[in-house]
């Protein structure tokens, strides 16, 4: 199981790397002190206090406001969608931006950000993705079951670790953005299009 300091370290060697090569990305790390609320799956705090934000052209990762008080918690709009409460931790953003002309943060409980969302459920801890039609079109479904979930793993700080600062963050581009997007390179120098994995690729985390 993918430890804490496990993330730290890779974040940290990720951070000092972009520093000094500068593809483009933006890490913010650590994360803010944030609270323990019980209702969370464990290690869910632990994991975002490691960071405020992970950022490179294709997706963008954060701690959700809901989580970072008690407070914003309790005051949440839960979600009712048919398969249980989500939590929104990160989104692609090469389709839309974090935020559109005249949005803040202060909105992102209703709207969100970015583009389609990658979710953990409050109720198990998974971090899967819901393609947003099929998420939308749930609403309506009175049988939801067969609506196709892609499930990245089984707790929030394994998906970091493989999907985000590992191996496997092509996988998360093939399923998010399109089969082959994070493979994409520029075609007059070679390297890769997404700046996210050019740093990996130099970190050696992942090819």
């Amino acid at each position: 199981m993918t430890t804490i300091a496990t993330l730290q370290e890779k974040i940290e060697a990720l951070r000092a790397l972009e520093a000094e090569r500068e593809f483009g990305n933006v890490i913010v790390a650590p994360g803010p002190p944030l609270a323990e609320i019980p209702e969370l799956p464990a290690g869910t705090t632990e994991v975002f206090r490691q960071f405020a934000r992970l950022q490179g052209s294709n997706f963008l990762f954060k701690p959700p406001r809901q989580i970072r008080s008690p407070e914003a918690w309790q005051a949440r709009l839960t979600d009712d969608f048919p398969l249980g409460e989500n939590l929104q931790v990160g989104a692609e953003i090469f389709s839309r931006p974090e935020h559109l002309p005249g949005q803040t943060e202060e909105i992102e409980d209703k709207r969100g950000y970015g583009g389609a969302p990658v979710l953990m459920r409050i109720a198990d801890g998974h971090v899967i993705y819901i393609d947003p039609e099929d998420y939308i079109a749930a609403y309506d479904d009175p049988d939801p079951s067969d609506i196709l979930i892609e499930t990245f793993a089984t707790d929030l700080a394994t998906f970091f670790d493989q999907y985000v600062l590992g191996d496997r963050y092509p996988r998360l581009g093939d399923v998010v953005l399109g089969y082959g997007s994070a493979d994409e390179r520029h075609p007059r120098t070679g390297e890769y299009l997404d700046s996210w994995r050019r740093l990996l690729a130099a970190a050696g985390l992942a090819q």
